[in-house]
């Protein structure tokens, strides 16, 4: 292992014919744990039957915590125990422009499996973390960045950009998110739902249930949709009183752009709805 540059990439690959993470339940599992376990990665992604994980340590425990990881998953949720095939020794990264190409690589997965036809439409990838379009990001860009002696603030364009500029994307790269209306109010109750969901990776109907993506949905609702209080608290399954004690609190600047985004990018997310698919939403939820 090269001490000044201790970075590698791992594989680990379902056997022939098994794809568990075309489970949603599953990959949100999967994710929580690798995240937990090797919180010092630069990139992630969960194809249908194998991942990749670009992280820092020792290759032997690396190879050794990741099986174990894996195992934990299996046993916990209901697979089948022969699932997964051995985890193979993880390749070096030598520098840092071989760890550019990585991520690369990792990220444009699901483009040249046909998938889908650009990075940040596949929810289960860490291009969606560095470009901004997630409430708790993965990787840590500052930190990235410096391995990579980039600036922070260019880093999710200049990213998206080296990324997508890939023939199974467009040879042009393709178009960067942006904020569609920022300051806008004009979102439903149900978008925000969604775009909470996707954004903070969390379970359908999270924003029904005690927990953090409950009380970033009451925030964003009070600050991109006109609903009162008590409609976003029925919509919540929340007490209106609940709300009345609540603090107003401001989302902080990168979580509001990260909902913007997922509401502003059909790539990301929920596509817009007319005004009359949005009325129907809400009045199938009382509101």
């Amino acid at each position: 292992m090269n001490q000044n540059f201790p970075f590698h990439h791992l594989v680990a690959r379902a056997v022939v014919g098994r794809e568990p993470f075309v489970s949603r339940d599953l990959c949100l599992e999967a994710w929580r744990r690798l995240r937990l376990t090797f919180p010092d990665s630069a990139a992630c992604i969960l194809m249908p039957n194998h991942l990749h994980l670009l992280t820092e340590g020792d290759p032997h425990a690396l190879t050794r915590t990741l099986g174990r990881t894996l195992g934990a998953l299996v046993r916990r949720n209901g697979v089948a125990r022969d699932v997964w095939e051995t985890v193979p020794e993880p390749r070096a990264i030598p520098n840092a422009a071989h760890l550019l190409r990585q991520i690369r690589y990792v990220h444009l997965n699901p483009c040249r499996a046909r998938l889908t036809g650009d990075p940040l439409a596949w929810e289960w990838s860490t291009h969606r973390d560095w470009i901004g379009a997630v409430l708790n990001p993965w990787p840590d860009a500052r930190r990235w960045c410096g391995v990579l002696k980039w600036n922070p603030g260019e880093a999710p364009e200049r990213l998206h950009r080296y990324v997508s500029a890939d023939p199974s994307v467009s040879v042009s790269g393709s178009r960067f998110p942006v904020v569609q209306g920022s300051g806008s109010r004009d979102f439903g109750l149900a978008q925000v739902a969604e775009a909470v969901r996707l954004a903070a990776r969390s379970p359908g109907g999270g924003h029904r249930a005690r927990g953090l993506p409950r009380r970033w949905f009451i925030d964003a609702a009070r600050e991109l949709t006109l609903h009162c209080d008590a409609e976003i608290a029925r919509f919540a399954g929340a007490h209106r009183s609940q709300l009345s004690r609540a603090a107003c609190r401001p989302l902080p600047p990168r979580a509001r752009r990260a909902l913007e985004l997922v509401l502003g990018d059909a790539r990301l997310g929920p596509a817009p709805v007319s005004t009359s698919e949005r009325t129907n939403l809400l009045r199938l939820v009382g509101v």
